[in-house]
């Protein structure tokens, strides 16, 4: 190799490695980030250093730190860290409201921020005179699967026969009765509900037409897809893939 192209070597290597300690300080001291390690640090730290029981941990945090409202204005994610911070920190009286869709914004940045992949998942209710539901999906490292969360009932989902922890396409394609909603310490039933009376009963319906992962995933035998006129209402469902699961 020549003198000239081992120093262009060197210089590429060079500019490699500034970018990459770059983009890893702007990682550490971009004001989202900061605001989500912040509130990491009041999470539960006697849970088990297992990922599924850091997302239940994660998922406590919002739940406890937030109150639902559907009626809540759309915030940008910065707003809703800083509205939950100062809420923690006792600036804030009482829990922010947040509808469905800014929690799961919520959550799956505080589990990226605690070092998970994370997406969210909206769930379409067959009535189109309700709204959907949002809820996140985050993955397993140790087991290399995805975990569905419900923040709104501070629940996720397992298989009725096992400890088998779920994704929202099991729950698709094994049917909403082979799988249960947990709690944190162990309850698992459809009758569940969250602390502000939030309850899973009525969410059977709801999984029958889901995005996840970019495609949309509907049930023929439970949901019209044309005459509910989903794409229309939510033209970005139907952007993708649609799978049919029966």
């Amino acid at each position: 190799m020549t003198k000239k192209k081992i120093v262009i070597l060197m210089i590429g290597l060079t500019i490699v490695i500034a970018a990459g300690l770059l983009a890893g300080l702007c990682a550490v001291t971009h004001p989202e980030n900061r605001l989500a390690g912040a509130i990491l640090s009041f999470k539960s730290d006697d849970m088990p250093d297992y990922p599924s029981y850091q997302f239940d941990a994660v998922r406590n945090l919002v739940n406890a730190h937030s109150r639902y409202d559907d009626q809540a204005p759309q915030r940008e994610r910065d707003i809703l860290l800083q509205d939950v911070y100062d809420f923690i920190t006792g600036e804030k009286a009482q829990a922010p409201a947040m509808n469905s869709a800014e929690r799961a914004a919520l959550f799956a940045v505080l589990l990226r921020a605690a070092g998970f992949k994370a997406r969210e998942v909206i769930l379409f209710p067959p009535d189109a005179d309700q709204p959907p539901l949002h809820m996140v999906e985050a993955f397993n490292k140790k087991s290399r699967r995805w975990e569905l969360q419900d923040q709104d009932r501070n629940v996720f989902y397992k298989s009725a026969n096992s400890n088998r922890r779920l994704d929202v396409r099991a729950i698709l394609t094994d049917g909403v009765f082979a799988a249960e909603p947990c709690t944190m310490d162990g309850y698992c039933n459809w009758e569940t509900a969250s602390p502000d009376g939030l309850s899973a009963a009525g969410l059977k319906s709801y999984f029958a037409a889901v995005l996840t992962g970019g495609d949309l995933m509907v049930s023929r035998a439970h949901f019209d897809l044309e005459n509910t006129g989903l794409c229309v209402r939510y033209p970005e469902a139907c952007r993708g893939k649609t799978v049919f699961y029966d």
